[in-house]
């Protein structure tokens, strides 16, 4: 590892990650490149070059939360299904992964949770001040800090409750009118969450800036696989 400390902040639409030190590489014989497999596109853009992913094989453990879903207030139209959403893309990504990569699943409360998926306007789970990050007004972002090689554990809000998040996505609902809609940033940010550190040039990939497909083209695929099989400076 590197001995000089330094703090930096990359946030984009759909991404904020603020590293606050220098990432140490893993062993390239820790985890081998899977044969053949290239990246569509750059995973590593919106991270400075620094590769994140979960171990292989792990069970990771995603809570919904569904505060408030479905309420309505005056001049606003109902939330939609979150938990539908995370559900179709969990099923959309995990149809991409060869030799089971991952296995996610889902979990009734945050305590349980690697991953938190709620919305900009529902009490937030975990707080957000250990990242010394601003975070932009976007539909959706995930937030990740990292210290030296492992990414932080994000402490829950709730007081006296243990927890073990790394990763927290957050989806503005009053930026969108439709389920596809959500569906479609929803499976975005789970790449996002997964490893893909960056965003696709093409339009008719989940991970362009501005998503309109509701699950991963090929090259998404590609590119998720990619990541998955390379060894980390940064360990979920």
């Amino acid at each position: 590892m590197r001995s000089d400390l330094r703090k930096r902040a990359v946030s984009s639409p759909g991404l904020l990650v603020a590293l606050l030190s220098a990432l140490a590489m893993t062993s390239a014989c820790e985890t081998p490149t899977a044969p053949g497999e290239n990246p569509a596109y750059d995973p590593t853009r919106l991270t400075d070059g620094r590769l994140y992913r979960w171990t292989l094989g792990a069970a990771v453990a995603i809570h919904v939360d569904t505060t408030g879903q479905g309420a309505t207030s005056q001049g606003s139209a109902p939330r939609m299904d979150l938990r539908a959403s995370v559900e179709r893309g969990l099923a959309g990504w995990t149809a991409t992964w060869r030799y089971g990569e991952l296995r996610p699943r889902l979990v009734d409360s945050a305590a349980e949770a690697d991953v938190v998926v709620q919305y900009t306007d529902a009490p937030p789970l975990v707080a957000w001040d250990v990242c010394t990050s601003s975070i932009a007004t976007s539909t959706g972002r995930t937030v990740l800090c990292a210290a030296g090689d492992t990414a932080r554990t994000l402490p829950l809000t709730q007081a006296g409750v243990p927890g073990r998040v790394k990763i927290a996505i957050v989806i503005d609902h009053a930026m969108l009118s439709r389920q596809p809609a959500l569906d479609a940033i929803v499976a975005h940010e789970l790449g996002h969450a997964f490893g893909i550190g960056g965003h696709s040039p093409d339009a008719a990939d989940l991970m362009y800036a501005a998503p309109t497909s509701l699950a991963p083209s090929r090259r998404d695929a590609a590119t998720l696989r990619y990541v998955l099989h390379r060894p980390a400076s940064l360990k979920l």
